[in-house]
């Protein structure tokens, strides 16, 4: 079994890092958030970068449809590892 040290106060325990997930989650989220931030100061000062994201995108397909079919396939699956679990 795995001891805990919980520290002078009791709340130790919360700022581990020992067993945590939080060094992997950020070693995938913050390269992620920096490209993030590079597209949207990219999109803002730069109007050729966004007529061609725009015409990149086409007619068809907007941003908007992009962040909705996002949102249904990670609800979609969220939704099924949820029943699984």
């Amino acid at each position: 079994m795995r001891q805990y040290s919980t520290g002078t106060w009791g709340i130790g325990l919360i700022f581990s890092l020992r067993g945590s997930v939080f060094p992997k989650a950020l070693a995938w989220a913050l390269p992620a958030a920096g490209l993030a931030v590079a597209f949207h100061f990219l999109s803002n000062m730069n109007e050729d970068f966004r007529l061609f994201i725009d015409e990149g995108l086409g007619t068809h397909l907007r941003t908007s449809q992009l962040f909705v079919a996002y949102n249904f396939l990670f609800s979609f699956i969220l939704t099924f590892r949820s029943s699984q679990a």
